[in-house]
């Protein structure tokens, strides 16, 4: 028999609205110009309370930073950009679910040999927006082709890839689809 956790003696049921009934059809599209209607953030008090999560986040970043947005095929890209611009180019692509910022407590000695770019991955939370909230990556060749992108618009040719969970499979599809 199962044990409820210390304290709790009893569990509470909470009822949850019927799912709506099939009718074959797709349902009605959002007006995609509001942030507010990206799954990712569900309502635009949630984004203000990650984005001011972030911005805090950015304002102890230990090193020189510039931020900026490049376009690819599914929307703008945030990046975050540290170290010398002569330096070879580092790219860092985030776990799910949280943005570049969480490399912070590794960008220092990252920059100092390193041109680093922290990526905030296109669809997850993070500054980078999405052109169509219906058109996302999806697979490993999605992913891999919004890298080509990011890479082009910043005339990256070849680069060290420092990426976590969700990142790492980006950056491994990035090495099966475009090995150069």
């Amino acid at each position: 028999m199962p044990q409820l956790p210390v304290g709790q003696d009893r569990i509470e049921l909470v009822d949850l609205p019927a799912m709506p009934e099939p009718t074959g059809q797709a349902p009605d599209k959002k007006d995609a110009s509001s942030r507010e209607d990206v799954p990712i953030f569900g309502t635009e008090e949630n984004r203000a309370k990650l984005m001011a999560i972030y911005d805090e986040a950015l304002r102890q970043w230990p090193v020189p930073l510039s931020t900026f947005c490049v376009a690819t095929r599914y929307g703008k890209t945030h990046v975050i950009a540290s170290g010398d611009p002569a330096s070879p180019p580092l790219v860092m692509i985030h776990p799910a679910a949280v943005g570049g910022f969480v490399w912070s407590s590794i960008i220092a000695p990252l920059s100092e040999k390193h041109r680093v770019f922290a990526l905030d991955t296109i669809g997850d939370f993070g500054r980078s927006e999405l052109a169509d909230p219906d058109r996302y990556p999806k697979k490993g060749r999605d992913y891999s082709a919004w890298l080509d992108d990011v890479y082009e618009k910043l005339a990256i040719t070849q680069a060290d890839v420092v990426a976590g969970s969700m990142g790492g499979w980006i950056a491994m599809n990035q090495a099966i689809y475009a090995p150069q």
